[in-house]
């Protein structure tokens, strides 16, 4: 139960391949969300080693020659992104697909 706060402990965010699992971890005080601090969190992960997946096993079915990460090495590389600016504005276009929306034929 996350009585409304949807951090986790430093130990689940940094994971079972992290060095320090009591390291401080972004996600461990995950603020709310709010217009004065846009903040999301990044749920991201790196190490391992790259290969090629194909549609029948990669993580979008469907789209072929995706990238993926497997093996020994893998972490959690999580963070606390500001959500109109990561990704070169990801806000920005979220709020243009919401004030299209009814327009979209689905």
């Amino acid at each position: 139960m996350t009585q409304d706060n949807p951090s986790i402990s430093n130990a689940i965010a940094n994971g079972a391949g992290s060095n320090n699992s009591a390291a401080t971890n972004p996600a461990s005080s995950w603020p709310a969300f709010s217009l004065a601090q846009p903040y999301m969190l990044n749920l991201n992960q790196t190490g391992g080693r790259e290969v090629s997946a194909n549609a029948a096993v990669a993580p979008v079915p469907g789209l072929s020659n995706q990238t993926v990460y497997e093996g020994p090495g893998l972490v959690n590389d999580l963070s606390l992104v500001n959500a109109w600016t990561w990704e070169d504005g990801r806000g920005v276009r979220c709020d243009f697909w919401r004030s299209v929306a009814a327009l979209v034929p689905e």
